[in-house]
């Protein structure tokens, strides 16, 4: 079999980015990070960004598999609530070269490369009330942090457009501040 004239000089292409964010609602159960992770790796997911954790600081069980060897968390000091996780595919390569962590487990924001060329990777989950607040003061210490191309995910506790978006129909922030 010939090679092809340009085989030599083809690079090597990736796949797409393929991202997720989801909202766990607790993670502490091994069967519920079993499923998560599987539900990752059957979508092929490049880079997830989980919410609402639920691991205490210093008693975060294993979030990790043969896809997703490791995982950056911000965890809650005290109790098992809040919390955040950024998971890459192991086939990304993704390289950390620095993380900035929230002390209450409310945003993760990661610097770091993926085939030479520098992310950074942000995760974010606000808090239910005073949400405007906690956004403007967690963005601007991402703005400082950032390096290269940004990815975000999170859940940021605010409902766009409140007739739809909430229970309720209404938002307790203002349209403004929406």
């Amino acid at each position: 079999m010939a090679n092809h004239p340009h085989q030599s000089q083809m690079a090597y292409k990736p796949d797409p980015l393929r991202i997720t964010t989801m909202n766990c609602r607790g993670l502490n159960i091994p069967e519920r990070r079993s499923h998560l992770l599987r539900e990752l790796t059957s979508k092929r997911v490049s880079i997830a960004f989980l919410q609402e954790t639920h691991f205490k600081e210093g008693h975060a069980p294993p979030l990790k598999s043969k896809h997703y060897p490791t995982a950056a968390l911000s965890n809650h000091p005290t109790a098992r609530k809040a919390g955040v996780a950024v998971l890459t595919h192991a086939q990304l390569q993704f390289q950390e070269v620095e993380r900035l962590v929230d002390p209450n487990g409310r945003y993760l924001f990661i610097k770091g490369d993926i085939q030479n060329r520098r992310y950074t990777l942000a995760t974010i989950y606000a808090t239910n009330n005073n949400q405007s607040h906690f956004i403007r003061k967690s963005l601007s210490n991402l703005s400082s942090f950032t390096e290269g191309t940004l990815i975000v995910g999170g859940d940021i506790n605010v409902p766009l457009i409140p007739l739809i978006d909430s229970s309720t129909g209404h938002s307790s922030i203002t349209q403004g501040a929406i």
